[in-house]
């Protein structure tokens, strides 16, 4: 049976034909297009099927070796050249297939690896303490009123979201100045053990910017209030500003983003 191919990352350069010692010995290889080299390995259906059952937090710990090998195979390749890190688990059936893909996508990642040269990913996370949306002050109110206070609790966690999120974005405005591009990728609340997610964003910072980026995250985590709470992780891999991979591929899982991961936990 032919092996699967996993792709895991796009160079935008060629490497020469020559993998890095840490690379060979986890079994990667390299398929070149006219748009760079790609690295990938190959499978059996054993580890296709693991793979697709990755879909919840009970699989995704059955891959735990495969995600910390997707995740240092990009991080080596990213110095060899600007990169297109693939989703986890990115499945394709041949080569040729896979090399199809790449051409069919060539001007929307050469426009990429210009947008990402020489920059990375930064994730920024703002949290909120949890509060009581709304309080029953009497026990027969609360049986005799139940629609009254089903809407009025509605209405104040909906007031309490878009309160949030309007503050969220006012404390992270002025970073976008040190930004070569923004992204805010949820707004809202997100129920956590004890606190609320309000904000996460991903802001794309040239190398040259990342110390002045990260003296006003400073800045702006300090004059922060209202219990509002900032955290920030980076440099990344610019996963959040890829294009779109227009392929037919085999699905695996889409557990992609680090801004996505980091979101799923606690500031």
């Amino acid at each position: 049976m032919t092996d699967t191919i996993y792709a895991v990352a796009l160079i935008s350069r060629k490497m020469s034909g020559l993998l890095p010692d840490e690379l060979n010995k986890a079994g990667c290889e390299i398929v070149s297009t006219q748009v760079g080299d790609i690295l990938i390995r190959r499978i059996g259906p054993e580890t296709v099927a693991l793979l697709k059952a990755a879909h919840n937090a009970a699989g995704l710990r059955a891959v735990t070796d495969w995600i910390l090998f997707h995740e240092r195979v990009n991080v080596i390749a990213s110095n060899h050249g600007s990169v297109y890190p693939f989703s986890f688990a990115t499945l394709f059936s041949s080569d040729e297939v896979l090399r199809q893909a790449v051409i069919e996508n060539s001007e929307a990642l050469q426009i990429y690896f210009s947008h990402v040269k020489e920059a990375d990913e930064w994730a920024i996370k703002i949290c909120a303490p949890k509060t009581q949306d709304f309080r029953i002050d009497d026990a027969q109110n609360a049986n005799s009123g139940l629609d009254y206070l089903q809407r009025r609790r509605a209405r104040n966690a909906g007031d309490r979201v878009a309160t949030m999120a309007s503050r969220a974005e006012a404390l992270v405005s002025p970073l976008k100045s040190f930004a070569r591009d923004w992204k805010t990728l949820r707004t809202g609340l997100a129920p956590q053990t004890d606190l609320d997610v309000v904000g996460t964003f991903a802001a794309l910072v040239g190398r040259n910017q990342a110390d002045e980026f990260t003296s006003q995250l400073r800045i702006q985590a300090e004059t922060v209030s209202g219990g509002l709470q900032v955290s920030c992780t980076g440099p990344w891999l610019p996963f959040s500003f890829r294009p779109s991979f227009r392929a037919e591929v085999m699905s695996g899982t889409n557990k992609t983003s680090p801004v996505e991961c980091e979101a799923s936990k606690n500031c």
